[in-house]
């Protein structure tokens, strides 16, 4: 199971709030991002930790209104990520493409939070609340793609399967529009 994790700042103002956005740029993982070798007991050959953040900052805007700035990150983890060393071969790029994957969804999910924060009017007295259910909803629905992008490519073995979430993840990607799950 992948970890992810929200950070929040929380400030209070009264007044009605437009919104500002920013979002990190796509990693592309390589063999050496993965430092640690398979722990003793690991169910699986790879593992890619990655976070899915967000935070704000509440702008004085004018008269009765502020501007709320998000910032919305994904961030594969090289400490908590790990990867079997004797599958590091040099024809071995499955593994890492699989790998790669992990990582994709949770840049999709912040395409899509951001997307979501973007769309949506906040208060500025339940921005914390408001944007916080938006979080837990992608973040939800993250886990699920997760769980059905291993079921459908049985953890890289499943090349069709893996083929088309390749095509999938590079479809978003390359637009930077988020769309259904294959």
């Amino acid at each position: 199971m992948k970890k992810f994790s929200t950070t929040l700042i929380f400030i209070l103002i009264s007044s009605f709030a437009a919104n500002s956005l920013s979002a990190q740029v796509h990693e592309i993982l390589d063999w050496d991002f993965f430092s640690n070798g398979r722990p003793r007991g690991a169910d699986s050959q790879a593992f890619t930790w990655s976070t899915l953040s967000y935070r704000y900052r509440i702008l004085d805007g004018e008269a009765n209104s502020s501007v709320i700035k998000f910032e919305v990150n994904s961030k594969a983890d090289p400490d908590k990520s790990y990867f079997e060393k004797a599958r590091r071969l040099a024809n071995d790029i499955q593994l890492l493409k699989h790998e790669q994957g992990h990582a994709d969804i949770v840049y999709i999910a912040a395409l899509r939070l951001k997307q979501e924060l973007e769309q949506t009017s906040f208060l500025v007295e339940t921005v914390e609340e408001a944007s916080g259910k938006i979080f837990d909803r992608v973040l939800f629905a993250m886990q699920n793609e997760q769980k059905k992008y291993d079921l459908e490519t049985n953890h890289s073995n499943n090349l069709a399967g893996q083929k088309r979430w390749d095509l999938y993840f590079k479809k978003i990607i390359d637009t930077g529009i988020p769309t259904p799950t294959p």
